[in-house]
């Protein structure tokens, strides 16, 4: 732990309050761990030390307004981002559409597809790009908005 908290630049406070179950990825982004807080469990991602404050609020603000509208599991974290909190927490979904396809032997099912079509319109209904592969047909996306579209 100590490895991410120094290479992220990250407030070690925040390791006292969510206990890490266990790596989920690395993306081009950073990192996605698997934490937990009590009976809470959560997907923690965090950001490089490169990605800009502004850019990340805006992240997290197209993660909130999905959330609202059951399209993306709500923030658990409350701290404000800074340098050395680049990083928030979601609710944890165990499943990826990825995960799902190989599971189901890439066969989706009627009520998945009509799940995915339903959320992929909410999130363009928001002007909300999706461009992450980590979404459930089962309940919600886990959400990655980086931009807007342009229509």
């Amino acid at each position: 732990m100590l490895a991410i908290i120094t290479k992220y630049n990250l407030d070690p406070k925040i390791f006292s309050i969510w206990k890490v179950l266990k790596f989920i990825a690395e993306g081009k982004d950073g990192h996605v761990l698997k934490v937990k807080k009590g009976n809470q469990i959560g997907a923690l991602k965090i950001f490089k030390k490169t990605k800009s404050i502004k850019k990340i609020i805006v992240e997290i603000n197209f993660h909130k307004t999905a959330a609202q509208k059951k399209l993306a599991p709500p923030i658990l974290s409350k701290w404000e981002i800074t340098n050395k909190t680049k990083c928030y927490v979601t609710s944890f979904l165990p499943f990826t559409l990825k995960k799902i396809l190989f599971d189901q032997n890439k066969i989706l099912l009627v009520n998945q597809i009509k799940r995915i079509i339903y959320l992929f319109t909410e999130l363009d209904k928001l002007k909300i790009l999706h461009n992450d592969d980590n979404i459930t047909p089962v309940s919600y996306t886990h959400l990655r908005a980086h931009e807007t579209r342009e229509d």
